[in-house]
């Protein structure tokens, strides 16, 4: 068992360190200390190796080592066998194996490692320098455990987002024994939205054929977090995907079966643009008034509900996620992207805003409200940035052609908006092109004697409001 102990010693490149040149009395000491400690451990390990009848070499050994030397509360053992796990050569092997082990006992059996408060225990008379060894010891361990972690994490994104794997158990749904079906069915939902890309490719080419069905199928019983992953092909990149009938009918029967709510505001403008097929446009109508609980023809018009998300949106009503960026899946007319599109909470308030203002005014051009809720969203984000720079430089040319040739009862009604939202960044930039259109209704009263446009603004509570409106009137 001696020559076993030095054995370890040599391969784990322990000795090595402690042969090394002392660096002062200090620093020899902390290793003298940490000698020791490491000898304890190996006298301890003995038993281990006894029960194992060999020391640990596969990650499967290491990773049974770890849980019996815990489970034995002899945690200095078990980071041991975790020291020596990371230190294995070929790592890409020894990955192959940790995700057999996260497929079989789940990310949990990792994640319990943080669980343990301390790895080494205090000795009795311990230096200065058996305490300096073992804080080390401490502090190496705990890096171990996060090193684990996120190796396994990696190493698992990696399997389940394999394109390879993914299409080899597609088709495989289409095997012609139940025990293969299942078992594909069962390696898709553990790649969940990484395979839902795949799966809609796939549905679009493969519609009318035997494997469609099945398809559908593993749609509908895969995990409710793959549904955000295709919300965006309801909407049409171009002309000719607008057209497809069978990928959105299929999807949004799925929706209907699954009853997601999330999808709602997706099918507004498909329920009622003329760019759609009428059998798509009737589909979403019928599942949009399953979602709600409504009868189709107590449905408030399109252009109206997607205004009132534009509104929310702009004024910052759309509840966002704590600390996560807000993820898009982007369709080309053809597929899915791989990866997501992140947002940070602003930039999808901006994404989402303009969207649904842009689509309640392809509904109906002329429809007010939505004109405010998109010039007002526009100007909010173009000018809050740099708020502090407005009267320090010009409008930016394409910002100018666009305030000075757009309908003027437009500006002044976005105007009136914005100073009873309190919207400086909207105020600012109106106020400054009516000036320019030399626009005299907006100095004039209303009627009955109160002031409206830049009559009011010179009573705004901001300075930098009433100064914009004085040479406005100028």
């Amino acid at each position: 068992m001696f020559s076993a102990r030095w054995k370890l010693l040599f391969a784990t490149g322990i000795l090595a360190a402690f042969l090394a040149p002392a660096r002062g009395q200090e620093k020899a000491e902390v290793d003298a200390a940490a000698k020791r400690k490491t000898l304890d451990l190996l006298d301890r390990a003995k038993e281990d190796y006894r029960v194992y009848f060999k020391r640990p070499e596969t990650p499967y050994e290491f990773w049974s080592a770890i849980k019996f030397e815990m489970d034995l509360g002899k945690f200095d053992l078990a980071a041991l066998h975790l020291k020596l796990l990371l230190e294995k050569a070929l790592p890409e092997d020894v990955d192959k194996d940790l995700v057999k082990i996260e497929a079989a006992e789940g990310m949990s059996a990792f994640l319990r490692l943080r669980q343990v408060r301390k790895w080494y225990d205090r000795t009795a008379n311990e230096t200065e320098a058996d305490r300096a060894a073992r804080e080390q010891f401490e502090k190496d361990a705990v890096g171990n455990v996060e090193g684990l972690i996120e190796r396994v994490t990696k190493a698992v994104e990696k399997h389940l987002s394999d394109p390879d794997r993914i299409k080899k158990f597609i088709a495989q749904l289409g095997a012609p024994t139940p025990e293969e079906r299942a078992f594909a069915f069962g390696q898709l939902a553990r790649s969940r939205e990484r395979a839902v890309p795949y799966l809609i490719e796939a549905l679009r080419v493969n519609y009318g054929k035997p494997l469609s069905s099945r398809l559908r199928e593993t749609m509908l019983r895969i995990g409710e977090e793959t549904v955000p992953v295709y919300l965006e092909v309801f909407k049409a990149a171009n002309d000719k995907d607008a057209k497809d009938v069978e990928l959105r009918l299929t999807l949004l029967d799925i929706i209907r079966q699954r009853d997601d709510k999330r999808a709602v505001p997706y099918l507004w403008h498909l329920s009622e643009a003329k760019k759609y097929p009428v059998a798509v446009r009737e589909k979403a109508r019928e599942v949009l008034a399953k979602l709600l609980r409504a009868d189709v023809s107590q449905l408030p018009p399109a252009k109206e509900t997607l205004t009132h998300l534009a509104e929310r949106y702009y004024q910052h009503k759309v509840p966002m996620p704590e600390g996560k960026p807000v993820q898009i899946w982007p369709w080309d007319g053809e597929a899915l992207a791989l990866k997501p599109l992140e947002l940070t909470p602003s930039q999808a308030e901006e994404f989402f805003g303009l969207r649904y203002a842009r689509e309640a005014l392809d509904l109906e051009a002329g429809y007010v409200p939505a004109q405010v809720v998109l010039l007002s969203l526009t100007l909010e984000r173009t000018y809050r940035p740099k708020l502090d720079q407005f009267f320090d430089q010009p409008l930016p040319p394409k910002m100018y052609e666009l305030l000075t040739t757009i309908d003027p009862d437009l500006v002044m009604r976005t105007l009136e908006r914005g100073m009873d939202d309190k919207q400086t960044p909207v105020i600012l930039p109106l106020i400054h092109a009516l000036g320019e259109r030399g626009e005299y209704r907006a100095a004039q009263l209303k009627a009955g004697g109160h002031p409206r446009g830049v009559v009011r603004a010179l009573y705004y509570p901001d300075r930098r409001v009433q100064f914009a409106a004085m040479i406005a009137m100028l």
